[in-house]
Parts: C-alpha cells; structure tokens; sequence
C-alpha cells in the first residue's frame, strides 16, 4: 500500500535538454536494499551513496538518516539511472512517516534533491516514492563542508556521485561570486540556497546552468540576509573534480583609486560599475614596494574564462589593462599576488570623450598615476598628439585602438622618454578611421604632476571624395591649353566664317 502526499515539485529554471551521458545498458548490477515497510527504514550514513532498485511504480520507500546536526546544512539527493523513470523524495521529521518537511527539487533530468537545515540535532525520515516507472537509482544523505569566503572544497563527482554541498556564511553587506571550476569534458551545475532552521523550503535559489561541457558556472549575487549559505554542485555529464569558491567581490567605482592590500599566492577579485557600450577603459595597478609582483587580469565574465584586456607593464611595478566592452556591461578585475604580501593602488576608469584642436591642463599623482581620453580620428589625416610635462616627472604616453569587444591593442605608437620633465610627441597616421584611446601614465615621481595634453590635426590627405572634382579641374585646364586657336585673317563671312 502506497501513500501520495500531494507535494508539487517545483522545477528551479534549470536546462533539463541535456546530454546524458549514463549509459543506461551494461551498468554493474544495483543490489537493492529499498524497503517498502515504514517500519524497517533503510539507513543512509553521512556521505555514503546507495545503490537501490525500485521495481515497483507508485510505491513508498523508507529510510531514516544519521542524527543530522542543527548546526548544519544536510543534503539528501536520489539520481535515476534511466532518466525516463521519475523518482521523488519526501522528507519527513517523524519514523511514522506522518510529519512531511518538504519535497525534492529536480534540478537536473535524472537528479532530485532536498537541501534541509535542522532546528535542532535529530535524525531524519526521507521516503522515496516512484512517480512513475520503475527502475535503478543511487541515493545518498550527507552534511554539508563549512568554507570561509575565499575558501573552496573540491569534490570529485560521476554517475554514482552525482552531487555534493558545502556551506559558508555570508554577508548582507558584501556582493559575492560562488564560482565552479568545470573540468574539460563536463558538465555540472551550481546552486545556492538559503533555507531557515526547520525547513526544508529554500527561502531564497540561485543557480547557473550553462549547458556547455567545460564551463564554469558563476552565480554573482548580494544575499538578502546575512546568514549560512549551502553551496551544491551538481553533475549533469562526465566525470571529474569541481571545485567551488565563494568569492567576496570588492567594488570598483571610477577614476577613484583604492589602497588595497594583496596576500602572497592569493586572488584578490573585484567588481567595476557598469560601462557604456564602445567607451574605453583603463584599470592601473601601482605595486608600493619594490619586493612585490601583483598581476592584474580583467575578464568581461563573472567565470573568468574571457579576457577583456591584456596586461601591459609600464614598470616593473605599475602595471595597466585597456578594455573596449562592445555593450554595456561590468568589468571583472582579479589580482594576483605572484610574490610578497603588501598595499598596492588600483584604478579602474572610463575614458573622457575629447576632439581635434582641444588641449587638457590637469595632474596626476602617487596615487592616480593613470588617465584615460578618447577621440574619433580619420585615416585620412596626420595627426600630432603632445604631452607637456611641468617638473620632474616621467609621463608616458601611449595611442592605440581596439575592436569593441576584444582583448588586443591595435595600430599603437607609444612615446616614453627616461628624461624627468621631458615632455612626449607622437605624429602619425591613423591606420583606420576609428575611436582612438589616449593612455597617459605616470611611471616615475611623487607628489602632483601638471601636464599639458593636446590633439592636433596636421595635414589632411585627399579622399576619394573630392578626387571627381579634381579630375574635372584638370580636363578644363587641359581643354584650355590644348584646344586650337582661331586665325587672325579668317574671314568675316558669317555664314562660313573659316573660309575666305
């Protein structure tokens, strides 16, 4: 005899179209140990999956669970074998069976979970119930691993290990990244949940699901309420470790420097705010001692897989980054502290929009060491860009463009004198008629540095444009110098005025 108990399994916004890699014929034998007595209840121990066959359809199957401790969250989660079969948890806080928590969320084809949070220490009462088909799966109950922010456990995860959690606690205050490293050939998905103690309804659900063997998956968010947070991944296809992170993001405001400090072999990760569409930007990073080496990287995607920028050294301490995003959109800078612990300042700023002919009396200083212009210029014409140094400063300058979107720095001229207070020219000829970005960089000098910044136009070369009427000129100058000239004697006959 079978018991329903009415519970809607709320579907998450997972991607349920995906490659399932279980080989549903040539599996090792499941030796079933499910029970369909309530009173003699299979136990599932902390983190030991079992193997069990369901051979009956709309049919209740009993565990109790170890004493799950209300200091933690617990994870229980049943994985199908043959993903046509659907197979439902219901978690009960009594060994009769009568007190339901909560039901399973399907958060893939052939896995169902329930992440729970105990008000007090006690063991649990899931029973399985076949919803339809009959058939193998793996079940497992287990406590969740406590991180730190900037922690990250590691699991290695497969077809008889589909899912493991861990949980970290976190801040109102504070917007974080919960980052999952994929291996090449997998596909697995990451979930946050917060649940209040006693309940097994998740009060609040993050998840990222990309669907893309060897993607990481990211989920950026600000809780609603500081408190203990579960973090689970989830294996859809393949087999290997994934690690989680939770990332405390640090926000970068523009053109405002921050004086941050970088722990030896650590990543430092940061947030920009949100840049227009084809405007360039600038992120500096200026190391304050000589004994370090922090390398900055922005990446356009909360995954860190894809570059915005390439690093460019100005010193062996100060280090730049220019970006171009082709829409509007964050930036996500990370830092690297390759050697030494120490302060460095870092700066991340969009471009001020300048034209041909205006000029820019304003300073840098130890600690906004970086600006940024931009300025539309055609192939069509010589430009000079000048830069007038007051004091003994050294301000490097630098021209480029880029395509909106990629990494790569194109059509770049760079002039950097090692003379303090000499000033920087560059002439040339735009390669393409373009939005151009001119970089100016403090590299050597203390204190506040006046400069003089300007954008000449100083020839401009024929187009296509005017090239008909030139040719038009040059047939009437021809015309009148080639064309035949009239005989004083010629005849006044004016009907045949040529002939006598």
């Amino acid at each position: 005899m079978f018991t329903s108990f009415g519970f809607v399994f709320i579907s998450i916004g997972v991607n349920n179209n995906k490659n399932i890699l279980n080989t549903i014929t040539n599996l090792p034998p499941i030796d079933s140990t499910a029970s369909t007595n309530p009173s003699s209840p299979v136990n599932l121990g902390d983190d030991v999956h079992k193997s069990e066959n369901y051979n009956t359809t709309l049919q209740n199957y009993y565990y109790d669970t170890y004493s799950m401790d209300s200091a933690d969250y617990h994870l229980i989660w049943l994985s199908e074998v043959n993903p046509v079969n659907q197979f439902d948890i219901v978690l009960f806080s009594d060994s009769g069976y009568l007190t339901p928590i909560g039901g399973s969320l399907p958060v893939s084809l052939q896995c169902n979970l329930i992440v729970y949070r105990p008000s007090s220490t006690q063991i649990m009462y899931p029973m399985v119930y076949t919803t339809s088909g009959t058939g193998d799966a793996y079940i497992e109950a287990e406590s969740g691993d406590d991180i730190s922010v900037g922690g990250s456990f590691s699991k290695s995860l497969n077809s008889t290990e589909v899912a493991d959690m861990a949980e970290v606690d976190l801040s109102s205050s504070i917007e974080y990244n919960i980052h999952l490293s994929v291996p090449s050939g997998c596909d697995f998905d990451l979930f946050v949940f917060r649940t209040a103690p006693g309940s097994a309804t998740p009060a609040e659900i993050y998840n990222s699901t990309s669907n893309v063997n060897g993607q990481d998956e990211s989920i950026v968010f600000t809780p609603s309420t500081s408190d203990t947070y579960a973090l689970v991944m989830v294996r859809v296809a393949g087999s290997g470790i994934g690690t989680v992170t939770a990332i405390a993001l640090d926000f970068l405001n523009s053109d405002i420097s921050e004086l941050d400090s970088y722990t030896a072999l650590e990543y430092s990760y940061y947030k920009t705010y949100l840049m227009d569409a084809n405007d360039y930007q600038l992120l500096w990073l200026y190391e304050t001692s000589p004994n370090t080496t922090f390398i900055p990287v922005v990446y356009s995607d909360p995954t860190y897989s894809t570059l915005a920028g390439n690093v460019t050294s100005a010193s062996s301490d100060f280090h730049w980054i220019p970006c171009r995003p082709s829409s509007n959109q964050m930036l996500y800078p990370r830092v690297y502290a390759m050697i030494g612990t120490d302060n460095a300042y870092i700066q991340m700023q969009s471009a001020r929009d300048w034209e041909v002919g205006w000029g820019s009396s304003t300073s840098l200083s130890s600690s906004d060491r970086g600006t940024l212009y931009q300025a539309y210029l055609s192939s069509s014409s010589e430009y000079e860009v000048n830069l007038d140094v007051f004091g003994p400063y050294n301000i490097d300058l630098h021209v480029f463009r880029m395509v909106a979107g990629a990494p790569t720095i194109l059509d770049h001229h760079i002039s950097a004198s090692d003379v303090l207070g000499e000033g920087e020219s560059i002439k040339f000829t735009p390669s393409s008629s373009d939005t151009y970005a001119f970089v100016l960089l403090l590299v050597n000098g203390s204190g506040s540095c006046f400069y003089n910044f300007e954008i000449l136009e100083v020839s401009r070369i024929p187009s296509f444009e005017i090239l008909p009427a030139l040719l038009a000129f040059a047939l009437i100058i021809s015309l009148i110098l080639f064309s035949p000239k009239r005989k004083k004697n010629a005849s006044n006959n004016p009907i045949f005025p040529f002939f006598k």
